[in-house]
């Protein structure tokens, strides 16, 4: 037990180290916070108050009430999400590490190098954080996987019946990966490790599960009005052009993370020429098995490939009884294959700080958040990564100003619903269709674009549906003030202004209806207070669109010649 500890110890620290360079809270993560306070006070879960049926745009019910259990206690959700997440990386890990020792006897270099590969493989530390459920889920889908796969023998008890319970709850696609454990598990049982005794337990806790499982799935269908998640409908796809763009995904990462995961197949035909046992098989196909659930689904524009981490602490088994295997008949080589992995798992870091091995011509031929060819240069993940963050802060910045200047009963159109949402508290129609079927049901497009966008639509399509904003952004009132001075830097915002808000509305036809606007961001905000919410908001009622115009006009007239000012506009609540 010593030794396990002192290997958790020396694995957790540059863990951690990786984990806080790369932390952040994704956009799509404010969706289920949204939720999850809805649920706190009362309110169901749902994302639209007053909307009947509610809509399910969520996959991942069982972190939305951990989420909700925040939400209740008033703390504060974005961040403490961030420490709850941690947490279950380390639980994680010191299961990992504490199986590879007790459990499969494994020599100290091989889980060491192994470990290394794990905690410095850049999305293992980057999904440690972000919001989303991403570490709870590959914690339970490792702790179902420990009891049916991955010890020497299958264990089958309460334990289990919960883990397997908790893959569905906690993302959609979990029922499905409930089902390849118990089916990989009965394979073991009964041509690897024949045992009737288990394998009739097996049966029976299977039933437990799939019972449970009908409960939360007929509750679900009846309070939301259909059997999957809209989620679901508004992401996946059936065209060639989607399964390819989802072998584009795991091709790109396998090109940016090259080395590490070079070793996963590597280790396999070793372990399996080896005539390994049922363990190596069980490592080796749960990683192949996501790669295939990513092609199906078309892949996720997310950086730093999300959908394959929960796939990483079974390859760092495969890992380890690999490089056990290869000490074992040269004993006398430990210390340097040991060291060996370590530098592989150090040169694998690297992509998470901009460094790219593949070739731009490789990166520009599996681009998978665009069609190939455009001609575009191709963000690295790392780039991918610093523009999530970038964009969740200023879209938070968005919802708080919509807080600060409109009540909570306005209609906003937004192709971003998370931190807009979460921080506005307002009704959201939704371009991406995530929490708005009238999108979702649209078809696909027939030119795909970045996954997870295969129905968005421009906000011009809410038109009907008369929206009090039908367009809203943040950005600086003194853009290049250095270069252009004060008076060019007003000019610049107007016109800014006038490309953002202004053109599309003339482009759609709707300048009866709605004007450009512009309001200063609450005082103190993280943002600055130099920064404005610009929008296009509904002409009001009694008001001629004309005359509206005109008093916009006026405005930024009175902005570019400074006779409007920061301080002269009404910062009371309309």
């Amino acid at each position: 037990m010593l030794r396990t500890r002192l290997l958790f110890v020396c694995l957790v620290v540059p863990y951690a180290f990786l984990v806080r360079a790369l932390a952040f809270v994704c956009d799509d993560a404010y969706i289920t916070f949204r939720y999850a306070r809805n649920i706190a006070r009362g309110a169901g879960a749902r994302y639209n108050l007053g909307e009947s049926p509610p809509v399910e745009g969520y996959c991942n019910f069982l972190w939305m009430l951990v989420c909700a259990a925040l939400e209740a206690a008033h703390l504060a959700t974005p961040r403490w999400s961030l420490l709850v997440s941690f947490a279950c990386a380390l639980v994680l890990l010191w299961r990992l590490v504490r199986l590879l020792t007790t459990e499969h006897a494994l020599s100290t270099g091989a889980v060491f190098g192994a470990g290394l590969l794990c905690v410095l493989h850049p999305p293992f530390a980057a999904y440690a954080t972000s919001g989303l459920e991403t570490m709870l889920y590959t914690l339970i889908l490792f702790l179902a996987g420990e009891r049916l796969l991955l010890s020497k023998t299958v264990r089958v008890d309460g334990w289990t019946a919960l883990a397997l319970i908790g893959l569905f709850l906690v993302r959609t696609e979990g029922a499905a990966w409930m089902l390849v454990f118990v089916a990989l598990a009965a394979l073991r049982l009964v041509f690897l490790q024949p045992d009737r005794q288990l394998l009739i337990r097996l049966a029976k806790c299977t039933l437990v599960v799939l019972a449970v499982f009908g409960v939360y799935w007929s509750w679900r269908w009846n309070y939301y009005g259909l059997p999957w998640p809209n989620t679901v409908y508004a992401k996946t796809g059936h065209s060639a052009a989607h399964f390819a763009r989802g072998a584009r995904y795991v091709a790109s990462h396998a090109v940016t993370f090259g080395l590490p995961l070079a070793l996963v197949p590597l280790a396999g035909w070793v372990l399996l020429r080896r005539r390994h046992d049922a363990v190596a098989l069980a490592a080796l196909a749960v990683p192949v098995g996501f790669a295939c659930y990513s092609v199906l689904v078309g892949g996720d524009f997310m950086a730093m490939g999300r959908f394959l981490v929960p796939a990483w602490p079974f390859a760092t088994v495969l890992f380890a009884l690999a490089l056990d295997a290869a000490i074992r008949r040269l004993p006398r080589r430990e210390l340097a294959l040991s060291l060996g992995a370590a530098v592989l798992a150090l040169v694998g870091m690297l992509p998470a700080f901009g460094v790219e091995f593949a070739p731009a011509s490789w990166q520009a031929r599996l681009d998978f958040r665009s069609q190939p060819g455009e001609g575009a240069r191709v963000l690295n993940e790392a780039e991918v990564l610093a523009f999530q963050k970038n964009n969740a802060w200023k879209w938070s910045a968005i919802g708080r100003a919509l807080a600060w200047w409109f009540d909570e009963d306005i209609t906003v159109v937004r192709a971003t619903i998370g931190a807009v949402g979460y921080y506005a508290d307002c009704h959201l129609l939704d371009c991406n269709g995530l929490v708005t079927r009238e999108v979702t049901i649209r078809p696909p497009k027939e030119k795909l674009g970045a996954p997870s966008h295969d129905r968005a639509v421009p906000p011009e399509f809410f038109l009907p549906h008369e929206p009090d904003v039908l367009r809203a952004a943040v950005v600086s009132g003194f853009p290049l003030l250095d270069v252009l001075g004060e008076r060019g830097a007003r000019e610049r915002f107007v016109a800014g202004l006038d490309l953002l808000i202004g053109a599309p509305l003339r482009r759609h036809g709707a300048t009866d209806r709605y004007v450009p606007d512009f309001l200063p961001v609450p005082p103190g905000d993280p943002i600055g207070d130099d920064h404005f919410l610009v929008l296009a908001r509904r002409v009001p009622a009694g008001t001629s669109s004309a005359a509206a115009w005109e008093a916009f006009e006026a405005r930024c007239a009175a902005w570019i010649d400074g006779s409007l000012r920061r301080a002269d506009f009404d910062l009371a609540r309309h």
